[in-house]
């Protein structure tokens, strides 16, 4: 009976760490992952892309390549940064305004999409992905504290945020 529970007790905790880490974005210094720009992706969200590339190797060790959609090929996974047409029509989303500052990120199928407004809503939602899912810190202009990962998972995302003002500035 002690035996039985105990099998029991196992696969129940293994079964939960299967159903936690679904997505596995690098581990030991590789990834299946891409990031992957729309190919009218505004110069923020090219930006955007560059820093996501920038922090992910400063934490993992590993380059993501940033493509074009024109350029995914199959057995890859995506970070695609910017509103995704094909997305948007699958889950209802429309695309944001240019200057729209709201922001989501989420999972969708084995994929991570980061899109918000062209201008910077995009660009907030990489820097908040970055801050809430990977662990980095901006703690001041001259200081910022980047974790180092050997393995980043997770589980499904669904972050959305809208900032209350619209105008920042910082050092006023």
């Amino acid at each position: 009976m002690t035996r039985k529970l105990l099998l029991i007790l196992l696969l129940c905790i293994l079964s939960l760490q299967i159903a936690e880490a679904k997505f596995t974005l690098f581990k030991n210094g590789k990834s299946h992952y891409c990031i992957v720009l729309c190919s009218d992706a505004s110069i923020s969200e090219q930006t955007a892309a560059k820093e996501l590339q920038h922090y992910i190797k400063e934490i993992g060790g590993v380059v993501l390549p940033i493509k074009k959609a024109e350029e995914l090929m199959s057995g890859e996974e995506h970070i695609f940064v910017g509103y995704n047409s094909e997305y948007g029509q699958k889950l209802g989303v429309t695309k944001p305004q240019n200057n729209d500052e709201a922001y989501t990120y989420r999972t969708v199928d084995d994929n991570i999409w980061i899109y918000g407004g062209a201008q910077r809503g995009t660009m907030y939602g990489v820097y908040s992905f970055l801050e809430n899912e990977l662990g980095v810190k901006w703690l001041t202009k001259d200081c910022t504290k980047i974790p180092s990962l050997e393995k980043w998972q997770t589980k499904e995302l669904s972050h959305s945020e809208e900032p209350f003002i619209q105008h920042r500035q910082i050092g006023y």
